[in-house]
């Protein structure tokens, strides 16, 4: 994974209007390994692509760190490896073969959208998954003044270039 800090994803969105992808994700990767230094020693491991990227090609999120990882630095938090199987209803087996009981056992499976839910009759505009049926970078507009921002599974860049498209669509219609 790739832990960031908030300020990182801010200064990395800005500098994506002037610098590439690449040059982005170096700068990101360069501060986290600054701020957080060896982070193998606590059970994680940065992914070879940068956090923009990953972004880009699989929706995955970057980690963005607001103050969690100094609980794991501390060991309050500990970094388990990947589950392999639960046994006796309560006693979690890892990758690593260790075994711990747990109360409970709650799976975070994150965000999913759910436009597609409530907003009716427009069928035409969106897959089961609630993604934009039309692929980036034209996902953004629709018919009859059906604009659609953030659904196209690019994150928070992909919302705001669809939210840059749409306002310079909608200044140009009230401009005439």
């Amino acid at each position: 994974i790739h832990i960031i800090s908030k300020w990182s994803v801010t200064i990395g969105l800005l500098l994506l209007k002037k610098l590439s992808l690449n040059v982005v994700d170096s700068l990101l990767v360069w501060s986290s390994k600054l701020m957080y230094g060896d982070i193998t020693k606590y059970g994680m491991q940065r992914p070879k692509e940068g956090p923009f990227l990953i972004k880009v090609k699989t929706n995955k999120y970057p980690v963005i760190d607001m103050g969690v990882f100094k609980n794991i630095k501390s060991g309050k938090i500990q970094v388990l490896p990947a589950l392999k199987r639960i046994k006796n209803g309560d006693e979690v087996v890892f990758e690593n073969e260790k075994c711990y009981q747990f109360d409970a056992i709650i799976f975070a499976t994150g965000f999913r959208t759910s436009t597609h839910l409530w907003l009716q009759g427009n069928d035409c505009y969106f897959n089961k998954d609630g993604t934009a049926k039309s692929m980036y970078p034209n996902n953004w507009k629709g018919e009859n003044g059906f604009y659609c921002a953030g659904l196209a599974g690019t994150g928070l860049i992909g919302a705001a270039m669809d939210a840059q498209k749409i306002a310079d669509d909608i200044f140009k219609l009230i401009s005439k």
